[in-house]
């Protein structure tokens, strides 16, 4: 019996100490946790979009009307883009009085909607930019205005858009061209069987036809050749009537009195062309 009392006395403590919490940890020590899931987790999560300024370049242009003359104050809104981030390029623009705007863009296909300073919907205008940062544009076909002076500048780059028009028209080319030989002589029967022979100069951009009149348009030698004027917006057509017409050297000059919408004069300029043999 005594035996046994000892036997107890010394077995209990270690009993106790067992199921002690304390005790059960230091002699059977709880596994660790694998937190390998919740890690992989993590690493698969999205990370947070770039808010920072993701454009590369600054597009600079013209809205027009669709007679060429300057659109005031119309407005670009950004309806769609294949690479739109986080404020990635201008959503909303207002052009200035001249119709000149300078939007912010990155590479992709962005399309704005063009309205005009009342609000009138004048169609769509689709912009291009390459990984180049070189920019090409297309408008809707129903659109209502055409755009001009598309040009790219670095994003860093300080642009100042004109409140006003000042680049002067010019001449792009000339039916019959410039040093042209052997043009046409034909008989008009209308202008009582004169002898005639036609000419056409293409401007830069719009003019203003009432500049397109013998007054600014002379030819050499002056007698006995008369013109006749034809002007539309961006070009004039003279009919020459002449009595002595084959084989001559002809002049036209082109004046200073000459101008477009916004009433800058064209720079003097003159063509040349010899007609041929009489019909």
């Amino acid at each position: 019996m005594k035996l046994k009392l000892l036997i107890l006395s010394f077995v209990l403590p270690f009993v106790g100490c067992y199921y002690n919490p304390f005790v059960n940890q230091l002699l059977v020590p709880e596994e660790a946790k694998d937190s390998s899931s919740s890690l992989g987790l993590l690493a698969l999560s999205p990370t947070a979009p770039s808010t920072s300024n993701d454009a590369t370049m600054q597009v600079e242009g013209q809205i027009k009307s669709t007679n060429g003359s300057n659109l005031a104050n119309p407005t670009l809104t950004l309806a769609t883009s294949s690479s739109l981030r986080a404020e990635a390029v201008s959503t909303t623009y207002r052009a200035n009085a001249n119709g000149r705007f300078l939007l912010k863009l990155r590479p992709g296909v962005f399309i704005f909607n063009v309205t005009s300073s009342a609000g009138t919907s004048l169609g769509t205008i689709t912009l291009t930019v390459s990984s180049t940062n070189t920019v090409s544009s297309v408008i809707s076909s129903d659109a209502q205005f055409q755009v001009a002076s598309l040009v790219s500048h670095e994003l860093g780059a300080t642009v100042t858009l004109a409140e006003t028009e000042t680049v002067p028209p010019t001449i792009t080319s000339t039916t019959p061209a410039n040093g042209a030989t052997g043009v046409t002589v034909f008989t008009n029967s209308g202008m009582g069987n004169r002898l005639q022979t036609d000419f056409t100069a293409y401007f830069s951009e719009s003019i203003d036809q009432s500049t397109l009149t013998g007054a600014n348009i002379t030819i050499s030698p002056s007698a006995p050749p008369s013109l006749e004027f034809t002007p539309s917006s961006n070009s004039v057509f003279v009919a020459i009537h002449t009595n002595v017409g084959g084989n001559t050297l002809y002049t036209l000059t082109f004046g200073n009195g000459i101008r477009d919408l916004a009433g800058n004069a064209l720079s003097p300029v003159s063509i040349q062309f010899t007609t041929g043999g009489l019909p």
